[in-house]
Protein backbone atom coordinates (compact mmCIF):
# COMPACT_ATOMS: atom_id res chain seq x y z
CA UNK A 1 0.00 0.00 0.00
CA UNK A 2 1.34 3.39 -0.98
CA UNK A 3 1.87 6.00 1.66
CA UNK A 4 -0.53 8.95 1.56
CA UNK A 5 -3.25 7.12 -0.37
CA UNK A 6 -6.55 7.37 1.46
CA UNK A 7 -8.44 4.16 2.08
CA UNK A 8 -12.08 3.86 1.23
CA UNK A 9 -14.45 1.94 3.46
CA UNK A 10 -18.03 0.99 2.78
CA UNK A 11 -20.64 0.65 5.53
CA UNK A 12 -24.25 -0.43 5.45
CA UNK A 13 -26.65 0.26 8.31
CA UNK A 14 -29.78 -1.81 8.66
CA UNK A 15 -32.65 -0.55 10.84
CA UNK A 16 -34.03 -2.79 13.56
CA UNK A 17 -37.57 -4.15 13.12
CA UNK A 18 -38.96 -1.45 15.44
CA UNK A 19 -37.16 1.24 13.49
CA UNK A 20 -38.57 -0.19 10.24
CA UNK A 21 -42.10 0.39 11.56
CA UNK A 22 -41.34 3.99 12.51
CA UNK A 23 -39.54 4.56 9.22
CA UNK A 24 -42.54 3.20 7.28
CA UNK A 25 -44.81 5.60 9.17
CA UNK A 26 -42.49 8.51 8.40
CA UNK A 27 -42.39 7.59 4.72
CA UNK A 28 -46.18 7.24 4.60
CA UNK A 29 -46.67 10.68 6.12
CA UNK A 30 -44.15 12.15 3.68
CA UNK A 31 -45.95 10.60 0.68
CA UNK A 32 -49.27 11.98 1.95
CA UNK A 33 -47.73 15.44 1.92
CA UNK A 34 -47.50 15.88 5.67
CA UNK A 35 -44.44 17.49 7.14
CA UNK A 36 -42.03 15.11 8.85
CA UNK A 37 -43.39 14.85 12.39
CA UNK A 38 -40.04 14.29 14.10
CA UNK A 39 -39.28 14.31 17.79
CA UNK A 40 -42.18 14.12 20.22
CA UNK A 41 -44.89 13.83 17.57
CA UNK A 42 -43.22 10.83 15.94
CA UNK A 43 -42.58 9.29 19.33
CA UNK A 44 -46.20 9.65 20.36
CA UNK A 45 -47.53 8.16 17.11
CA UNK A 46 -45.17 5.20 16.96
CA UNK A 47 -45.27 4.21 20.60
CA UNK A 48 -49.03 4.71 20.95
CA UNK A 49 -49.75 2.68 17.80
CA UNK A 50 -47.42 -0.10 18.93
CA UNK A 51 -49.11 -0.36 22.33
CA UNK A 52 -52.52 -0.70 20.68
CA UNK A 53 -51.62 -3.80 18.68
CA UNK A 54 -52.52 -7.15 20.29
CA UNK A 55 -49.01 -8.59 19.88
CA UNK A 56 -47.41 -5.53 21.51
CA UNK A 57 -49.94 -4.71 24.19
CA UNK A 58 -47.34 -5.72 26.80
CA UNK A 59 -45.46 -2.49 26.00
CA UNK A 60 -47.99 -0.68 28.17
CA UNK A 61 -46.55 -2.45 31.23
CA UNK A 62 -42.90 -1.46 30.74
CA UNK A 63 -40.90 1.75 30.91
CA UNK A 64 -41.18 3.79 27.74
CA UNK A 65 -37.60 5.07 27.89
CA UNK A 66 -36.21 2.35 25.61
CA UNK A 67 -39.02 2.87 23.12
CA UNK A 68 -38.41 6.60 23.18
CA UNK A 69 -34.69 6.11 22.60
CA UNK A 70 -35.29 3.89 19.57
CA UNK A 71 -37.58 6.56 18.07
CA UNK A 72 -34.94 9.24 18.84
CA UNK A 73 -32.36 7.15 17.01
CA UNK A 74 -34.67 6.82 14.04
CA UNK A 75 -35.37 10.54 14.11
CA UNK A 76 -31.65 11.28 13.84
CA UNK A 77 -31.24 8.79 11.01
CA UNK A 78 -34.22 10.05 9.00
CA UNK A 79 -33.13 13.68 8.96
Amino acid sequence: MASGVPLRCRYRCEPTPRQCVALALSNQLYKEGEKYPGGAALMQRCITQAKRTPERSWLGNVSASMLQQSVRDLDKAFI
